[in-house]
């Protein structure tokens, strides 16, 4: 089947669009000036509209936009990158306006369902994730973060990484992503972080739908650490790094120097079940399956 993803997080629609069960194409529905994250797209830029059975927008102006291809049978389907629900958002998705909403967590599709009732149709698309260590060693004192456009982030999440970080002490911590200091990462940069690095440091809440970078650095057998968030909250282990606990964060940050790598093989094999779970090749597969048959 033919479906058109409006510009969103590039590496979502990537990962999403690697499934053969349909011919995904990037299409432009607004809310792309100023998308610097386009040059990190891999997934071909739509050369037709016609025959699309589905378009997945994220931003009002994008829903509006594609009212004009649903006149001609394409159907919308809402992506929640934001599992907080508001006014706004509510008074848009509505039956009249989009056929479904996609989230990517089932915690936050239930989440969603809460706050819109079952008007709307809610699926699970679930990302995939080949767990494959690419961490080394230990790097004294080095982690890093990926938030684009931080300005437009909820700011109270954000203010909790700071305190995270301020409180840690002296490292070096490193800000990726469109409107920080680094800017965006290429590849070959993200290669060399995810084998040597201390950490990544998520500052998703608790409340939020998913996160891309936090599971593309478990599948790499990166610890991550920050407060549970997405379906991370339904796998509790003794060997996640995942704590709704400041103090617990900052002394990990502390004592990253002394862990030994038995510490780290724990961590990784908890994060990789985890992804085994509900992150897989198949998992994302029966997910489409279920959307498309839906």
């Amino acid at each position: 089947m033919k479906v058109l993803f409006a510009y969103q997080a590039p590496t979502l629609i990537d990962n999403l669009a690697a499934c053969d069960l349909w011919d995904a194409t990037v299409v432009d529905l607004g809310d792309s000036t100023g998308f610097d994250e386009r040059k990190l797209l891999r997934t071909p830029r739509c050369v037709s509209s016609s025959g699309a059975g589905w378009v997945f927008v994220c931003t009002p102006l994008q829903l509006q936009n594609a009212q004009l291809l649903a006149a001609y049978g394409t159907k919308i389907c809402w992506v929640m990158h934001n599992g907080k629900m508001n006014h706004d958002l509510r008074s848009d998705l509505r039956p009249h306006k989009v056929h479904r909403i996609a989230c990517m967590s089932q915690r936050n599709a239930e989440q969603v369902e809460q706050w819109l009732g079952s008007d709307v149709p809610i699926f699970v698309l679930r990302p995939a994730y080949e767990p494959d260590a690419k961490w080394k060693r230990w790097t004294k004192d080095v982690s890093w973060t990926v938030k684009s456009r931080p300005w437009a982030r909820d700011r109270q999440a954000l203010d909790t990484l700071y305190a995270v970080i301020k409180n840690a002490g002296a490292f070096d911590h490193r800000w990726y992503g469109q409107g920080q200091p680094n800017g965006f990462l290429l590849p070959g940069e993200k290669a060399k972080l995810l084998e040597a690095c201390s950490c990544y440091v998520s500052c998703l809440p608790f409340w939020a739908g998913f996160g891309l970078t936090e599971h593309e650095c478990m599948a790499a057998g990166v610890p991550v650490i920050g407060s549970l968030w997405g379906d991370t909250c339904l796998r509790r282990s003794e060997d996640w790094l995942l704590d709704d606990s400041i103090e617990n964060q900052t002394r990990f940050l502390w004592e990253t120097r002394e862990r030994s790598l038995l510490d780290h093989v724990h961590m990784c094999e908890a994060q990789f079940d985890y992804l085994r779970e509900f992150c897989s090749l198949e998992a994302r597969r029966r997910s489409i399956e279920e959307f498309l048959d839906g």
